[in-house]
Order: structure tokens, then C-alpha cells, then sequence
């Protein structure tokens, strides 16, 4: 029907600005990233940008996960800050700068802030950062997952979710088309 069409392409057109602009703003980053020689890689949504959603309009977020390599998590708050975003109070490990917000898990199973997610993937850091690929074409300190390591994070990110939110499904769905 017209007044169902009308309101997804209103959504579409609003997830098109919005992660165009979360994009431009990781690509803002890298340059802070590179002069202190700290790497992230950006998690979920965001990561799948380009590589399973080639349309940025086709992928609903709420905000960036960025993941520092053990060790780089000073420096990566220092790099938010000197490109002018602020933390959130209510949350933390979350930084946002006009309307763009982003969360810094320490550990891509969020194990940092609840202990037992520990045990459930044997998810190192360390070596998920060796198996990470480049976000972009010239981009050194920003990196993504591999696809099988982004698999594990997103089924346990919808179980963690207990499903109330089943774009995770599409991603994991996506990624094994990809295959």
C-alpha cells in the first residue's frame, strides 16, 4: 500500500543520511588513529557497510561499535576527544559528537561488562585483530572482522538480545550469502 511504501522509503532515505554520515565520521578518525598508532576495528552494523550492504540505506543502527587493540583503549578516547566528541554520562564507553554516537566495548562479546560472556566464544582481541581485514581501501588503523569471527559476534549479540531485534538474523543471513 502507498502509506507503507511512503513510510519505508522515508526510513530508507533517514538510514541513508544517517550512516552516511557515521561512516564520514570513522573515516574522520583514522588520520587521529594513525598518529598515535592505535587500530580499532568497527563491530556489527557499522562494519557491514560496504562489504554485505553495499546500499548504507539499508542498514538500521543506533550507533558505531569501535573495538581498540588491547592496549589502545587511551589513545582511542584521546582521538574521540580531540575530534570533538564528548562522553555520555549514562553510559559508559560511549562518546557522541551531533548525533552520532559511539560505544567502545573492550571485548567484542561486551565480556568487560558482563563477566560470564567470557566463557561463551573464545573471542581473543588480540587475535581477532591478526584475522581483521582493512574497513576501506587505504585505511591501516581501522579495520573489520573477518567473516566468520563477525558471524560469532552477531549470533551472540542476538542471543544476548534475546532476539527483540532480528536485523542480526539479516546480517547473519547476509554474511553467509557472502560465502
Amino acid at each position: 500500500p502507498q502509506g507503507v511504501t511512503s513510510i519505508l522509503e522515508n526510513a530508507y532515505f533517514i538510514y541513508l543520511a544517517e550512516n552516511t554520515r557515521r561512516i564520514e565520521a570513522i573515516k574522520e578518525l583514522d588520520p587521529g588513529l594513525r598518529a598515535r598508532d592505535v587500530c580499532v576495528m568497527v563491530l556489527k552494523g557499522a562494519a557491514l557497510i560496504g562489504s554485505v550492504y553495499e546500499d548504507p540505506g539499508l542498514r538500521p543502527m543506533e550507533d558505531i561499535d569501535l573495538m581498540a587493540r588491547p592496549g589502545g583503549e587511551k589513545g582511542l578516547v584521546e582521538v574521540l576527544i580531540k575530534a570533538g566528541f564528548t562522553r555520555e554520562p549514562h553510559f559508559p564507553g560511549r562518546y557522541a559528537k551531533d548525533g552520532i554516537k559511539i560505544d567502545l566495548p573492550v571485548h567484542p562479546l561486551n565480556a568487560d561488562r558482563v563477566a560470564a560472556r567470557a566463557g561463551l566464544l573464545a573471542l581473543d582481541p588480540a587475535e581477532l585483530f591478526a584475522r581483521s581485514f582493512s574497513f576501506q581501501p587505504g585505511m591501516t588503523c581501522v579495520r573489520r572482522p573477518s567473516d566468520i569471527d563477525h558471524l560469532l559476534i552477531l549470533a551472540q549479540h542476538m542471543v544476548k538480545h534475546s532476539f527483540s531485534k532480528l536485523i542480526w538474523l539479516e546480517d547473519i543471513s547476509r554474511l553467509l550469502q557472502k560465502q
